[in-house]
């Protein structure tokens, strides 16, 4: 039986139907993405856990400025180069 038989069935029956609500998928952003055009425009933020050899609990974020796309071809040599 599919979900739309169910539902008709059960508001015959005069039960409750449950209310569906669609998951939240992973990955798909629910706010627009934004490009970096300068310096200081985006910043990416990670977060690091972890534990010492004692058991101890170590939280690390990092925060990083993501380039624009100009200045990231800047930052790799020709092909030619040798240094």
């Amino acid at each position: 039986m599919n979900k739309k038989k169910v539902h008709r069935l059960w508001k015959e029956e005069g039960l409750q139907v449950r209310i569906y609500h669609p998951r939240k998928r992973a990955g798909v952003p629910s706010v627009p993405t934004v490009e970096a055009d300068a310096p200081n425009v985006v910043w990416a933020i990670d977060f690091q856990f972890d534990s010492t050899i004692e058991g101890k609990a170590v939280k690390i974020a990092s925060m990083v400025d993501e380039p624009p796309p100009s200045t990231a071809c800047r930052a790799v040599p020709p092909h030619g180069c040798r240094f």
